[in-house]
């Protein structure tokens, strides 16, 4: 067995890079570096009490759009009587086409009313949802499980969207990124067994496996990306350190060592 040596970097798959969803001054930090966090958990909450204002103003603009809209209906249903009246006095030639004309047009006008007021109703409901989604969005939660790994906020700062707040890393899911020559790369196999030795982490060798082999190489390194993923019970790895992996290039069976 002929073996190759590799220098390669530990990488996570799976590492989210959180952001508000709006800036805000930062009421509360409830994690830090190397917590382990469930998919939900709260990790900040920013202060909504400048929103907070424009979710009582759209109660009450719901209550007035409301009330407009049941004086809206109770005229219309009261025109509706006068018109099925006139309607009745034209059948019995008590008024004249013209009057009747007007009494429909003044039910039409009125509908009309009718609908713009539930149009204003509807539309104060959809602006007292997205101000309570405002502030429902400054309450910041892990999109998945994992390790907090990076908490650039504090408390009383101002957190901006514009950059990532709270880094989660799933540390269960880590590979080793290795450059591979062109004169290498068709000597590994997916699935191939590989010794990893991470000196940061532990002194012992871990058995790593082939994951991927990148079908082109990189442009400007003009090396091929190989994959190599590595088991981590205790968590003692962690993406950024270095490792040196082997893998058997060749191999011949039934032969004379010396």
């Amino acid at each position: 067995v002929e073996t190759t040596a590799f220098s390669g970097k530990v990488i996570s798959d799976k590492e989210v890079s959180v952001t508000p969803k709006m800036p805000g001054k930062v009421n509360s930090v409830n994690v830090e570096v190397g917590d382990w966090v469930d998919a939900g958990t709260v990790l900040f909450t920013q202060d909504s009490s400048d929103y907070a204002k424009n979710v009582d103003q759209a109660e009450i603009a719901i209550q007035t759009a409301e009330k407009n809209y049941l004086l809206a209906k109770d005229t219309l249903e009261q025109q509706q009587k006068n018109f099925e009246r006139q309607k009745q006095l034209f059948e019995a030639g008590a008024i004249s086409q013209v009057e009747l004309d007007a009494a429909e047009s003044t039910l039409f006008t009125l509908q009309t009313q009718l609908d713009l007021a539930q149009i204003n109703v509807d539309n104060a409901k959809i602006t007292l949802e997205k101000a309570q989604q405002t502030i429902n969005d400054m309450v910041t939660t892990a999109p998945s499980g994992g390790t907090v790994t990076a908490v650039n906020v504090k408390y009383g700062e101002m957190a901006s969207n514009a950059m990532p707040a709270v880094t989660i890393t799933n540390l269960k899911d880590l590979y080793v990124s290795l450059n591979v020559p062109e004169n290498i790369v068709n000597s590994l196999k997916v699935g191939q067994k590989a010794t990893v030795q991470i000196i940061s982490a532990q002194d012992k060798e871990i058995a790593g496996k082939v994951k991927s082999i990148a079908p082109s190489a990189d442009p400007q390194t003009k090396l091929y990306e190989v994959k190599v993923t590595i088991p981590n019970p205790e968590n003692l790895v962690k993406p950024g350190m270095f490792a040196n992996v082997e893998i058997p290039t060749k191999t011949k069976a039934n032969v004379l060592t010396v």
